[in-house]
Formats: C-alpha cells, structure tokens, sequence
C-alpha cells in the first residue's frame, strides 16, 4: 500500500482470498499486500477466539509441535500476531498496529515460552528436510555467506561452530569461511578450489551429507529466542512498555539454549556482547 518501505515492497501481491480452492478455483484473483496482512491479522484473531483452554478436545500425539498443549498453540497465535503487527510498521497501517501490540502486551496476552519446532528421528521418511536434499544432491550447493561468518567471528559467538562445519580443505582448512554474497556466479568447481574450502551447513541445522546427526536435527518454525527479538523490537518502538533490553538479553539466552551452549558460553559472550555495546 502506498506508504510502504523498501522491505515490505519485496513481497507485493498474492492470491489469498481465493486461494487453496483447488479446481473449484484454478486463477484465483490477487490481494493487495494491505488486505493479505488485515487477512492473516484475521485468522490469528479467530484462532485465538476457538481455542478453549479448559476443553479436552483437543489433539494429542498427532500433533507435531506441541503435543496437543493447546496453551503453547494460543501462545503461538499471539506471537505470529506480533510479528504481522511489527512487519507494518513502515506502513500507513503502523498506528493501528502499535495500538494493537500495545493492547496485547498491557492485558498480558502470553507469547511462546518455547520452540515452535518439528522434531525428526533420523529414520526413513522422518529425516530433516534439508539433510535429504543434501543426501540427494550432495552439500556443494550450499555455503555459509561471509557475511554472517566475518559478523560471528568478529563477536567470537560459539554459536559458529554449531550452525556451520570449518573448511576441511584449502588454505584455510580448519577455519570457518564463507563465500561472498552475489558470488555463486564464480562459484569454482575445479579440484583445487572444491566447495570444502568453504564452511557447510552444521549438522544442527541439517548439515552432514549422509550423516544421522544432520538427518535427526529439528526444524525451528519460530523460536522463543526470536519471540523475545520481537518484544524488544516492540519495546524499542515504543509499542510496548520497557526500553527491551531484558527482551533482547533474554533473546540471546535461550538462543544459546536452544543450539546446546553451556551457561559458561553464554556468560563470556554477554560479557562480549556488552563490551561491543
């Protein structure tokens, strides 16, 4: 819509209202970006509105993300709310929408406590998506950008080491390297420059051509640490009370958390963190 920023802008147009009708409606119209947000602002809204939290019918095991616990399910709920309402805030839909995360947050409305995640064994048919394709198509085909790679390493975040796997070849063996955004059009694919000489994907995040480790990692849809980033967001803009710091450091926790660090990683790396400031 018209006062739109850079970002928002990327995304445009989509079918939603029509959509997901199948044959019954095979060139279903497109919606303005406006009405697909006020549509998923709406979906969340009724969500929260079904789910009676006294009620025993409810799912149980066949529920991926959370078992049945339809209290994590609302929370998840407020938490997209959250994310669609702070999306729009270069838009002239943002006064309504602080009103809205204002409102949330004064009445208490809960936010996840945990991750939203779908957890894999490793077995047959149960395997991380994206270990399968590397299985299948080999891991060349994705690197770590340097741009994340120099910004963890210049914070020394030990989090590099769980998300990403060192050079096992070349002049950089043993170190973590990523390759240039908008390079892939050199990408080289001789012997003595193999895609090895840079950093794979770490077998957390489903990284490891044929290994069980990578084949067993969780997908995160959204996480606790990135619904504690929003809150400070919402802080910060003043959509919400508290200048977000406990959010952000909060953030930072449980991301430490929910990659396996030890406390003592965590301590050394706010007291980093807090340096760098």
């Amino acid at each position: 819509f018209p006062s739109h920023d850079r970002c928002c802008r990327v995304w445009g147009d989509i079918p939603f209202s029509e959509s997901l009708q199948g044959s019954n409606k095979l060139t279903p119209a497109y919606d303005a970006q406006a009405d697909v947000y006020k549509g998923i602002e709406k979906l969340l809204v009724d969500a929260t509105n079904m789910i009676d939290l006294n009620s025993d019918k409810h799912p149980g095991t066949e529920d991926v993300l959370f078992g049945g616990d339809m209290h994590h399910w609302l929370e998840l709920a407020n938490t997209l709310r959250l994310k669609v309402y702070l999306r729009q805030a270069y838009t002239s839909e943002s006064a309504r929408c602080k009103d809205s995360v204002m409102a949330m947050t004064t009445r208490g409305d809960e936010f996840l406590t945990v991750d939203a995640t779908i957890a894999y064994s490793g077995a047959q048919g149960m395997k991380n998506p994206l270990n399968t394709t590397i299985s299948a198509l080999g891991d060349y085909n994705l690197l770590a950008s340097a741009t994340i790679i120099d910004s963890m390493s210049s914070m020394n975040d030990p989090r590099m080491s769980v998300l990403f796997k060192a050079a096992s070849t070349g002049t950089a063996k043993g170190q973590f390297v990523g390759l240039t955004q908008g390079a892939g059009q050199d990408y080289p694919t001789t012997s003595s420059t193999a895609h090895t000489n840079w950093s794979l994907p770490g077998a957390a995040v489903g990284g490891g051509q044929n290994q069980s480790d990578g084949a067993a990692a969780n997908v995160y849809l959204i996480t606790y640490a990135e619904t504690n980033f929003l809150l400070a967001e919402a802080c910060v803009r003043g959509w919400a009370a508290g200048d977000g710091s406990a959010e952000y450091d909060e953030a930072i926790s449980g991301s430490f958390s929910q990659w396996g660090l030890a406390a003592a990683d965590l301590t050394t790396y706010m007291g980093n963190y807090r340096d760098w400031e």
